[in-house]
Formats: structure tokens, C-alpha cells, sequence
């Protein structure tokens, strides 16, 4: 959002009584779109992406059934919901598109309540679908170091690579969005390990950033700190992004890794491993740490320390809501 002078442009200390009626709505007129712009700015852009979809989703699908989709009638809102259902949408996603239709109506001015019927076919699908999602499964540490033991610790880029991607991904808990978008200049080597500055993530939409630290392991082969200084002296990156492509020739790409990538790359392993890699997504990484330093009894707001959750909701999702004790913080294994 661009403010610059835009306090100059609809200074509220000019006294209202200098000003003509023209001039007056005109600086609401400026007001009220400066109020959109910071309303635009409050959400995140995959946020919005996500609105804009399941508009678009149920404006369509209305054209199609011959329904008015603003105002909706309490019957044409079933329909949808239970069509979605049947499609196979999560529940999640149903309940965040009555969300953007909520929102849509009472943009427009159109009253929107959650009427019996409403409610009634939400909380049934609830229910039948279940709120709670099955996530990928976890890649725990002892699933972890047998990942990194069938790579040969040679000299080789993609091997070289692969190691410290998934020593990293896993040891730093980060997201593949936050792995993607990581430069060298983020990352500090010290006594003790690596400090990665993240400038931004998923829960810190003002962008005002956090530290964490990755240690040393007690194992040369799995120690990301090492993996790290390896990829980046093999690779030769001093600058720009930390994860990138390596083509056939073994040759590092200039261009920024994409975030699927990291998920392709985990399931390569995954399947080298024996195992389904469909059971598995990069997601598996971030969620195999949580399961791993629960189960070693590592305190709640340390671990979140190191993921960025807000709450602990999202570990007991992970976890699973196991009764894990939180007295201690031991080393996970690496």
C-alpha cells in the first residue's frame, strides 16, 4: 500500500469549517478510499487468492444451476454446501466459503444470517466430513536419518543438495514458502550454529520478522550447520537465494527454487526409502519436527519458538493431542 503524503492528501487538521461542501466530500470521498486500501493490505495475498477462488467457485457454479447468487436464498446456500460436499471439498474449506459469501452480502448491503436450515446443513457436514483433517504423516528424526543415510555423502551437487534441504527444512520447522524465499544474507554462522532472520511468514503479516537458531547436531552426517556450509561452498552461492535448482549436468541454476519443488525432492526420498511418498508432503518436515520434540518432551513455547505458531492448537494437530509432558528440553537426535 503506498501512503506516501497521503496524510498531506486528506489532512484531517485543516479545520472543516474553511472547507465548501464540494471540498468536504471530496476529502471522504479520499478517505473512504484510503480505508479500502488499508482494509486490501490487512490480509495476506494467499488469503485473498483463497477468497477470490471460492467466489469465483460459487458465482459459477450459481450460473450454472440457474440460482441468483446475491442475495442468495437459504436454499440455493444448501445446495451449494452439500454439492461441495459431495465433490469431496474438506470441511474446512466449505466453512471458509461461507465465509467469502458472508462477506460478499454484507458488502453489497444484503442481510446474511445463519439461518436453521443454514446451520443445520453446516453442522451436519461437520459431522459427516469431520473438522479435524488427516494431514500428511510426520517425517520424524529416526525417519529423517535414515532419509539422509541412503544419500551418498559425496561431492555431488544434487546429493549435496538434497541433504541440506532436508536437514535444514527440518531442523529450522520453517514452511517450504519461507524455505523458497530464504537469501544467504539471512542466515548468520556462529560459535554455536546458524541464526536465520526470517523476514517474513505466514503469522507475521506485518512483516516484522523473527530470529531462530538452528544448533550444531552431535553427528557430522546429520548436522545441518555442516550440511549448510558444505551446500554453499560446493554451490559456490554467496549471495541470493540458498535454495536453488541443479540441473542434469550438475550445474546450480541462478534462478530461486520453487516451493513444490521441496515437495517433489522429499518424495523422491521418501519412495527411495520404500515407503508411500503419497503418504508424505514437504509439510511432513515442519510437522515431523513438532512430533518429534513433543514426544521428547520438549516445553510448548519452545517449540514455538522455533515454528512461529501462535498456539499450541496446531502442535495438538500435529500430535495429534497426545499427552506428551513438557518438563524438559532434550536434544532430537540429530
Amino acid at each position: 500500500m503506498n501512503t506516501d503524503n497521503w496524510m498531506e492528501r486528506v489532512s484531517i487538521e485543516e479545520s472543516v469549517n474553511t472547507l465548501s461542501i464540494q471540498e468536504i466530500e471530496q476529502k471522504k470521498e479520499q478517505l473512504r478510499e484510503m480505508v479500502q486500501e488499508i482494509a486490501k493490505a490487512s490480509k495476506s495475498e494467499n488469503t485473498k487468492k483463497a477468497y477470490r477462488s471460492d467466489w469465483n467457485r460459487y458465482t459459477t457454479w450459481c450460473n450454472q444451476m440457474q440460482c441468483i447468487h446475491l442475495p442468495a436464498t437459504d436454499d440455493t446456500l444448501s445446495m451449494y454446501f452439500a454439492d461441495m460436499m459431495m465433490v469431496g471439498y474438506k470441511t474446512s474449506t466449505i466453512i471458509r466459503a461461507l465465509s467469502t459469501i458472508q462477506e460478499a452480502h454484507r458488502k453489497a448491503g444484503h442481510p446474511f444470517n445463519a439461518t436453521p436450515i443454514l446451520d443445520s446443513v453446516v453442522q451436519g457436514m461437520k459431522r459427516l466430513n469431520g473438522v479435524k483433517q488427516k494431514g500428511k504423516e510426520p517425517v520424524k528424526a529416526d525417519l529423517l536419518i535414515k532419509l539422509i543415510d541412503q544419500i551418498p555423502v559425496d561431492d555431488d551437487l544434487l546429493h549435496v543438495r538434497d541433504r541440506f534441504l532436508l536437514l535444514f527444512g527440518w531442523s529450522s520447522s520453517m514452511r517450504r514458502s519461507e524455505l523458497v524465499n530464504l537469501n544467504v544474507e539471512d542466515i548468520q554462522e556462529e560459535k554455536t550454529g546458524l541464526v536465520v532472520h526470517l523476514q517474513k511468514s505466514k503469522t507475521d503479516q506485518e512483516s516484522a520478522g523473527r530470529w531462530i537458531g538452528i544448533p550444531f547436531g552431535d553427528h557430522p552426517t546429520t548436522c545441518p550447520v555442516l550440511a549448510y556450509q558444505k551446500w554453499i561452498e560446493r554451490s559456490g552461492i554467496c549471495e541470493g537465494a540458498v535454495f536453488r535448482a541443479v540441473n542434469r549436468h550438475r550445474q546450480v541454476r541462478a534462478r530461486r527454487m520453487n516451493a513444490e519443488s521441496i515437495n517433489t525432492i522429499l518424495k523422491k526420498h521418501i519412495s527411495a526409502a520404500g515407503l508411500k511418498e503419497e503418504d508424505f508432503g514437504a509439510h511432513s518436515l515442519r510437522a515431523g519436527y513438532v512430533t518429534t520434540a513433543r514426544e521428547m518432551n520438549v516445553p510448548d513455547h519452545v517449540i514455538q519458538g522455533q515454528t512461529g505458531h501462535t498456539s499450541t492448537v496446531m502442535l495438538d494437530r500435529y500430535t495429534r493431542n497426545k499427552p506428551f509432558s513438557k518438563n524438559n528440553s532434550p536434544k532430537l537426535g540429530l
